[in-house]
This record gives C-alpha cells, sequence and structure tokens, in this order.
C-alpha cells in the first residue's frame, strides 16, 4: 500500500500517451479513480452515462457521478495498468 493518500502506481503501455485526446482519457481515468471532483467538472457533462461493473450500475449525468463519488467510502487504489486507451469507435 503506498505511504500517500493520493499516490497511484500506474503503468501504461507505449503508444498509450501518445496523443493528446488519449491522454485526457488517461488524466479522466485517474480523477474517477482519486475521486477529483474538479477535473471531472472540467471534462464530464450532464449527457455522461458510467456503467460500474461491480454492482451491475448505471450512473447517468455528471451530478449523479460526482454524488455518487462523494458518498463512496474512499478506497485507495494502490496501482492503474493501462493497455490500450480508445478514443472513439471504428
Amino acid at each position: 500500500m503506498n505511504s500517500y493518500p493520493n499516490e497511484m502506481k500506474m503503468i501504461i503501455s507505449k503508444g498509450c500517451d501518445n496523443a493528446p485526446r488519449k491522454q485526457i482519457v488517461i488524466g479522466f481515468t485517474v480523477a474517477i479513480l482519486k475521486h477529483l471532483i474538479e477535473i471531472i467538472k472540467e471534462y464530464a457533462d450532464e449527457s455522461i452515462i458510467l456503467y460500474q461493473l461491480k454492482g451491475n450500475k448505471k450512473i447517468e449525468g455528471q451530478c449523479s457521478l460526482i454524488t455518487t463519488l462523494q458518498d463512496k467510502n474512499k478506497s485507495i487504489i494502490d496501482c492503474l495498468e493501462i493497455h490500450q486507451v480508445m478514443t472513439h469507435r471504428i
């Protein structure tokens, strides 16, 4: 476990962060995991939909997402490993 509450080891495959859009997706993912509300407000609007696999839950809208993150017990994520970043559909 990390000694600092906001410290998270990140393992990112080569090529995952080589474009501005990919860097935004990675940053937004980290913001959700660390509950960084200001960054979430900057990049998410009311049309956002987040599907939580744990509990099979669908969260719709920026306000609902922020409320959900604030209500959760803030568990510490030790490590985030990213193999691929998708910025658009084919």
